[in-house]
């Protein structure tokens, strides 16, 4: 494995980390803050800024994880079936990021208005679910990789 790719593998394996904490953060703080959050007000607050930057790290991730499964199908001799369901799964979890901003778009318009919210929140969280265990899956396959390559130090 060439510099740039070993570089590629870690950068993917630190944002994994990075943004399934950011997902679980995220998961934990709208509900906690949402009479906040769902103001409209044209400066933001510090959880809106801490929910931005975790947003951020989650979209870099699903990039990140999508180019280093399509290269690790493109480059394996024997049969990528797994590889290639996780890329679908991949696939699929970087078209729900943009109906979670949705979601949350409604859940705020609505909760502004005074009604009640409940099927919102649990599409929300079914998206969130998917997310995370795409970014669960990702790491168990890096982290599975690295052992079989040594590419990552030790990870106990």
């Amino acid at each position: 494995m060439n510099k740039k790719r070993k570089i590629f593998f870690q950068s993917t394996f630190i944002l994994n980390k990075f943004s399934m904490i950011s997902m679980i953060f995220i998961m934990l703080l709208i509900p906690l803050f949402r009479k906040q959050l769902f103001i409209d007000r044209e400066i933001f607050s510090s959880i809106e800024v801490i929910i931005l930057f975790g947003i951020s790290f989650i979209f870099l991730f699903l990039i990140f994880s999508l180019a280093f499964l399509y290269t690790e199908i493109r480059e394996s001799n024997d049969s990528p079936f797994k590889a290639w369901m996780l890329f679908v799964f991949g696939i699929i979890s970087l078209f729900l990021f943009f109906p979670e901003k949705v979601m949350i778009d409604e859940i705020a318009h609505e909760y502004v208005a005074g009604w009640p919210v409940i099927g919102e929140w649990s599409i929300l969280y079914l998206f969130f679910s998917i997310q995370l265990i795409y970014h669960q899956l990702t790491f168990f396959r890096l982290k599975n990789r690295s052992t079989k390559k040594r590419i990552l130090p030790n990870l106990r």
